[in-house]
């Protein structure tokens, strides 16, 4: 917002254009009075009165940029002053209005229009303080002066100029008046000189100084040809150039600099700022606005672009707020999109009336997601201590009831039905007894045996079960680790303190759970990588501290999840299995197990895409390894300035890729979802996009890559997801970059992509 104080900082002072122009005017003046005195004195007086004129519509109609009352009021003194002066320069001999050449009407007319000049100067100070400007000021400087000019027409005032004898006395008591109340405007700027610019301060009193050298001047005056006139209309024209300069630098220069000042700042927001008028119409936005909207939906209602799709106007209270000219803060959920935004709306007054609104977007799509991580897994962590205090009674009825059938069995009759019966109990018992280590497993009570152990020796020895328990309909195969520069450098950090039975029932589980997501068949893949997550890493897990950890990848071709049944994979009993064929505790135990061991898991899921589970493990030593040597770390090919598509629902991720890329010299764009990136991508060339494959919506990345290619066939396309790449369907020709992925990734793929 612009200050309402009178106090403003311009850059700088006058030029040398703002010297010269009237320099150069001054002594055309002075060479014509000595050609016709006449000419002379009708063009300084015009320059006056235009200057007049021009202060007022200049301060009139800047001040609601800048609520300048102080120079307003000056204005509108100086604005009635020069209109005494054009009356006063119609007076003059020879110019007609007054018959005869009796100089005592003009004479009288400059008086009063210098009275009013300084008594303005003298008042003025007054609304240095923040005083509003009344509304009647403009109207009693118009009665004022129109007061003078009809005592003047009718000559009720003294005379001032007797012809043959010169000034009279009332003339040089006024000249004196004069003066005197511009030494006290000089005293009153003074006093109050800290509310005022530093360089206004002395343009003005450099116009009281000129004017009181003029009014002096005329105290001397003996004729209109005479050197007093002359010096008198010189100081004068300087005095209004002056106060010209001050008005226009002061009134709109400086304030349409701070608007620029606060262009460049509202353009650099992180956030999208929108600019609506009083209709809800987008007037202007800054860039992050035009990165996630084209154009921002500058010249469209706010409504028709940044509301959900589908919804309705009538209904909509941000809609209501604009019809209201009220401010508002709300959250606003795009189902669409699956994006949240904070809302803040805020009237924007002008004369008590509200003439538009600013509005701030930010997207809290990140946090309300972290918020929904959070609740699941505090939500996982209730069920898991009921689920254990559960598993704790129950473990101690079962071994009741276990030890009671223990000693019944050496005193049953030699019945075949009765021990028939026995066994089914007795099943029933152990059967129970599992699944009281499965609940303690979920609770994560599950006594485990952690010992340093090498995953990857671990995955390759159970492979064998693996492929038998996974049948003959699905293939497993182990991918090893791709981290390391070289082959053998993977067995030095592949290193893990958990227990080994627990890691192999996970893994295990994983394997059985993709199987049974693919009732015809298909691939399974096993993964291992070693990934550091930073702090502030965007592809940390929630629940994950910073560190280095073992990534164990089981990813699988099959139908795949929607989201809604991905968010409750891992909650205890939770399964879409058919009655009877699942407990819904396999995921649970990995997860409890994962936790257990100071991990985690996460789930990527794609409705016919197939589903990858990874399992977060911490590494915990290195394996020595002979003549290993670290691999000399490699510079990051940097980008000639391409402009990147960068598609992601994930906000926190984009925001990191993007700052990344910068960094590389690449010209990246965001967009949130794949609707946006088509608004995009219609209005814009890209050399590349990057586009997350699992996304919300009715448009996946795989999806979106093939229209990208239709609307820009020359658009190289690189995926990005958490699937291994030969997983994904068959005909895919884009490569992809695998999640989570660190910045040297995402820099050699980006620029592979680029130059193949």
């Amino acid at each position: 917002m612009l200050p309402t104080s009178p106090r403003s900082t311009a850059a700088g002072g006058f030029g040398a254009a703002d010297i010269l122009f009237p320099l150069v005017a001054a002594l055309l003046l002075v060479g014509l009075s000595f050609v016709n005195f006449l000419w002379f004195h009708t063009l300084a007086e015009l320059f006056a009165i235009i200057v007049g004129g021009a202060l007022y519509l200049i301060a009139h109609h800047s001040f609601a940029l800048n609520r300048n009352a102080f120079l307003l009021f000056l204005a509108q003194g100086l604005f009635w002053a020069a209109a005494i002066d054009l009356v006063h320069t119609l007076a003059y001999a020879g110019m007609g209005l007054i018959h005869g050449d009796d100089p005592n009407p003009a004479t009288q007319l400059w008086l009063c229009a210098r009275l009013l000049e300084a008594a303005t100067l003298l008042v003025a100070p007054r609304y240095l303080d923040g005083r509003r400007l009344e509304p009647w000021t403009f109207a009693a400087f118009g009665t004022a002066a129109a007061s003078a000019v009809a005592l003047v027409l009718a000559d009720a005032l003294p005379a001032a100029f007797v012809p043959g004898s010169g000034l009279t006395s009332a003339k040089i008591a006024g000249e004196y008046l004069i003066i005197a109340l511009l030494v006290l405007a000089a005293l009153g700027l003074r006093r109050r000189r800290a509310t005022l610019d530093g360089q206004l301060y002395l343009t003005l009193m450099a116009v009281i100084g000129l004017t009181i050298v003029s009014e002096f001047a005329f105290t001397r005056y003996v004729s209109v040809y005479g050197l007093s006139n002359l010096v008198g209309h010189i100081c004068k024209f300087w005095a209004y150039w002056l106060v010209l300069m001050a008005i226009s630098r002061w009134m709109l220069a400086e304030p349409f600099r701070s608007l620029a000042r606060e262009a460049n700042s509202f353009e650099a927001v992180p956030m999208p700022v929108l600019i609506l008028d009083a209709r809800g119409m987008i007037q202007y936005c800054n860039e992050s606005a035009r990165q996630q909207r084209p154009q921002g939906g500058v010249g469209r209602h706010i409504h028709e672009v940044w509301h959900p799709s589908g919804s309705l106007q009538d209904s909509c209270e941000i809609c209501a707020a604009i019809a209201g000219g009220r401010s508002l803060g709300t959250l606003l959920h795009d189902d669409a999109r699956n994006e949240w935004f904070g809302i803040r709306l805020h009237p924007l007054q002008l004369d008590d009336r509200t003439r538009g609104f600013i509005c701030f977007q930010t997207d809290i799509t990140e946090r309300k997601r972290a918020e929904e991580r959070l609740a699941q897994g505090e939500k996982l962590e209730l069920i898991g201590r009921m689920t254990g205090g559960l598993a704790h009674d129950f473990n101690n009825l079962m071994g009741m009831v276990l030890g009671g059938l223990g000693l019944i069995a050496a005193k049953l009759p030699d019945d075949d039905k009765t021990r028939r019966h026995f066994e089914i109990a007795r099943q029933a018992a152990k059967r129970a007894a599992e699944v009281t280590k499965s609940l303690l497993a979920v609770a994560r009570k599950q006594p485990l045996t952690p010992r340093l152990i090498d995953v990857a020796d671990t995955i390759a020895e159970m492979m064998p079960l693996l492929k038998q328990s996974a049948g003959n309909t699905t293939t497993v195969e182990e991918s090893p680790c791709r981290t390391c520069a070289a082959p053998e450098g993977c067995a030095a950090c592949l290193q893990a303190m958990v227990d080994p039975a627990g890691l192999g029932n996970a893994i295990l589980n994983l394997v059985i759970n993709a199987r049974d997501a693919m009732p015809a068949g298909g691939r399974i893949r096993i993964d291992t990588r070693v990934r550091s997550f930073q702090p502030d890493d965007a592809g940390l897990p929630a629940d994950l501290a910073p560190g280095r950890y073992i990534l164990v990848t089981v990813a699988d071709t099959g139908t795949g999840m929607p989201p809604e049944v991905a968010a409750r994979a891992f909650e205890p009993f939770f399964t879409t299995k058919e009655k009877g064929q699942g407990t819904g505790l396999g995921l649970a135990m990995v997860y409890g197990f994962a936790r257990q061991s100071g991990g985690t898991v996460s789930i990527y899921s794609q409705l016919g895409l197939g589903t990858a589970i990874r399992l977060y493990l911490p590494v915990a030593g290195r394996k020595a390894a002979a003549g290993l040597a670290p691999a000399a770390a490699t510079p990051l090919p940097p980008g000639n300035g391409e402009s990147l598509l960068l598609v992601d629902h994930e906000a926190a991720l984009l925001a990191i890729a993007r700052e990344w890329l910068e960094q590389l010299g690449y010209r990246p764009v965001v967009a949130h979802s794949p609707a946006v990136a088509l608004d995009l991508l219609k209005d814009r060339r890209f050399d590349l996009l990057l586009t997350d494959i699992v996304m919300p919506g009715s448009i996946d990345g795989l999806a979106l890559a093939a229209e990208a290619r239709r609307l820009q066939p020359d658009l190289r396309v690189l995926l990005a997801a958490g699937f291994p790449g030969d997983l994904l369907p068959e005909g895919n020709a884009w490569p992809l970059l695998e999640k989570p992925y660190s910045t040297a990734d995402l820099a050699r793929m980006v620029r592979q992509v680029l130059t193949c």
